[in-house]
């Protein structure tokens, strides 16, 4: 690395209105605490207001990360530090998403083998279950025999003992014949005492019979799919966007289809584009050609879709080491549209300086990839 790509200044337009690096990192580290306090309502309400604030930091993708983590979403967790590795490489964070990797796939292991065990526990409960039906239709027909039998045993009318002889009174009649008189037995009863005692009832009366609720019928509702998935499938923005930047041109022709990928975020109006540089491309020229292209990115990128309000540009080349085909990032810059509208209106190509200080601001040039008389 020579003192060239470090004397690379890194200025910005929008340095006062950038929060300061202190106070983010006091953010931070109060995500950190909350979550080994296990507040983690608070710690992602933080989290997501920091994303907000800082889209492009990888950073605050890692802490988003490790909220998730600490909740127990391997899966989610894993997502969220392959971003903040795009964002930026870190060893860190590669430690932290293979660890995430390692749980995720013990976490699967165990409810799998949960699951086959509780498949071959299934037909000892239907066993179970035929049992109990067993067992409860002989205790109901013991019951039933119980009942026969205790009825068997009661004496009858019959063998009660003789009934006492009736009264009958006799009446003379103009016949001279006796005509038989009713023995109090044989008249009609009086009410009994609840009968007399109770009110009649009246249908249509003031007080009409209450009946038992009605249990709510259970409606067979469909299931519900919950998943928290980061990434989606491209929109129509995204296409319309990857096919105006798809039609620029590298130094030769070549054009940028296939080397460029673009997400668009309608809500905030951010857009992420990362182009590629060729492989073949030599390194003294690399920092011009990616600043130039990144400038033509980003003015392509506002003029096609309106709704954009600031951008990242990123710039990747691919690095091969021994046997092993890395992708490196080399430069990354933040525009908005307010500072590209005096570029917008006009084809005039600004130096490679302009576009280093004016254009974009924030500016990173990877150190480890060599920059010599790089506004030359």
């Amino acid at each position: 690395m020579t003192d060239a790509a470090t004397q690379i200044p890194k200025v910005s337009q929008l340095a006062e209105t950038t929060p300061p690096e202190e106070a983010l990192e006091e953010e931070l580290t109060e995500v950190e605490l909350l979550c080994e306090q296990r507040n983690y309502s608070r710690a992602q309400t933080i989290a997501q207001r920091l994303l907000r604030a800082h889209p492009t930091s990888a950073r605050v993708h890692e802490v988003m990360a490790d909220v998730a983590a600490a909740r127990g979403g391997h899966a989610e967790a894993v997502q969220w530090y392959e971003l903040a590795l795009q964002l930026g490489f870190d060893q860190r964070v590669m430690d932290k998403v293979s660890e995430q990797r390692r749980l995720l796939e013990q976490s699967q292991r165990e409810a799998s083998e949960t699951e086959d065990m509780s498949e071959e526990g299934e037909p000892q409960r239907h066993y179970k279950l035929i049992a109990a039906i067993a067992g409860g239709v002989i205790l109901l027909a013991f019951v039933v025999f119980l009942i026969f039998v205790i009825k068997g045993n009661q004496p009858s009318e019959i063998e009660a003992g003789p009934s006492r002889p009736r009264a009958v009174a006799t009446r003379s009649t103009r016949d001279g014949q006796a005509s038989r008189q009713p023995a109090p037995s044989e008249a009609a009863a009086p009410p009994s005492r609840a009968t007399a005692s109770a009110p009649a009832r009246r249908s249509g009366g003031r007080h009409s019979p209450i009946s038992a609720p009605q249990q709510p019928q259970r409606q067979n509702l469909p299931p519900v799919h919950l998943t928290r998935e980061i990434g989606a499938p491209l929109t129509d923005q995204d296409r319309r966007l990857l096919k105006a930047i798809g039609s620029l041109t590298w130094p030769g022709g070549r054009n940028l289809s296939g080397d460029v990928n673009a997400m668009v975020d309608p809500f905030t109006g951010y857009a992420f584009i990362t182009i590629e540089l060729p492989a073949s491309l030599k390194q003294s020229v690399q920092f011009a050609t990616a600043i130039n292209m990144s400038y033509r990115v980003a003015v392509a990128a506002m003029r096609q879709n309106t709704s954009i309000r600031s951008l990242t540009v990123r710039v990747i080349v691919p690095v091969t080491t021994g046997d092993t085909e890395t992708v490196l990032t080399v430069f990354r810059g933040n525009a908005d549209r307010a500072t590209l509208d005096r570029y917008l209106d006009t084809d005039a190509m600004p130096s490679t300086r302009d576009i280093w200080r004016k254009v974009f601001a924030t500016t990173w040039w990877n150190p480890s990839v060599s920059a010599e008389n790089p506004f030359e």
